[in-house]
């Protein structure tokens, strides 16, 4: 069985398509990254560690540039709200779990700006154009443009994405393991 590539030392690659499968436009593929959070979608610190399964959407050029950004959010403690990241053509599009934008309307904006900045100052100099897009799982179908993202009609996109949502199942979830907290042993009583 062949083994996924490593991007980063931050991120497990857990799939990964290394180059077009299929008739998805524009040489379209991905890969599942995950990593570690100490957050929920909404950036919330919680009290144990979670699970946070990501999906990046390559172009032809499987631009792996792109992890730079990705670890320098991450590294900064805003990437768990990101459920989708697509680079394409020098741009990067990311896709929000709505939860984070009903939570408070201005986090969009403000998460949106916060990224700007690291998209203008990654260290191999390259200068990201971003957009940011929330990615709604309870929508009914139809309901969210995504034409940034994969040059293709909005049926194939919607059902590109929501495809690989429903097998991975994007986002951060509780790392099940520990019932408890490990400090929550050592409290007074």
């Amino acid at each position: 069985m062949p083994t996924n590539p490593s991007y980063s030392t931050f991120f497990t690659t857990i799939y990964d398509e290394p180059q077009q499968l299929g008739k998805i436009g524009g040489g379209s593929h991905y890969s599942i990254l995950r990593c570690s959070e100490w957050t929920d979608e909404c950036l919330e610190r919680t009290e144990t560690g979670n699970v946070h399964d990501l999906c990046v959407i390559w172009d032809s050029d499987h631009d792996t540039r792109i992890i730079e950004v990705l670890e320098t959010i991450y590294m900064k403690g805003g990437l768990s709200p990101v459920l989708f990241v697509a680079e394409r053509k020098g741009g990067v599009t990311f896709l929000l779990n709505s939860a984070f934008t009903k939570a408070h309307p201005t986090n969009k904006y403000d998460w949106s700006r916060k990224v700007r900045e690291v998209c203008r100052n990654v260290s191999q100099g390259d200068h990201w154009s971003v957009d940011v897009a929330v990615f709604n799982k309870a929508l009914d179908f139809g309901a969210q443009d995504f034409k940034q993202i994969i040059p293709e009609n909005d049926v194939v996109i919607e059902s590109y994405l929501r495809f690989i949502d429903s097998n991975w199942n994007l986002g951060v979830s509780p790392y099940f393991k520990y019932v408890s907290s490990f400090s929550d042993e050592y409290e007074d009583d």
